[in-house]
């Protein structure tokens, strides 16, 4: 398992960007972020480049979160598919809680 981050978006995205597009209702807030930084730059959220990452593997995202939390994060955020019971389980047994259940709806006009 390997955590591997970077600062540039189209690294992130190129490594990333098949796993997130290929189910985009879940991973919105990446997408749409991701999106903001290579249209208006990566300052775009603050004076910081941002930091993007990716991983596999409970014991990685046990530890990862551990580390931000240690460097003082003041939370860490996951958004998870409700119907994947394996992923979901893992979440729980590493200390983090349900908090909230997203929905995107569409009118057609």
């Amino acid at each position: 398992m390997t955590w591997t981050f970077t600062h540039n978006v189209d690294v992130f995205l190129a490594a990333a960007g098949p796993s997130l597009t290929a189910r985009p209702v879940e991973h919105t807030v990446a997408l749409t972020v991701t999106e903001r930084l290579r249209r208006s730059g990566a300052h775009h959220y603050g004076d910081d480049d941002p930091v993007l990452g990716w991983w596999r593997g409970a014991a990685v995202t046990a530890e990862s979160s551990r580390a931000a939390l240690a460097e003082g994060a003041a939370e860490v955020l996951l958004f998870t598919d409700l119907a994947n019971p394996t992923s979901n389980g893992v979440y729980l047994r590493t200390g983090y809680e349900p908090v909230a259940d997203r929905v995107q709806l569409r009118r057609e006009t």
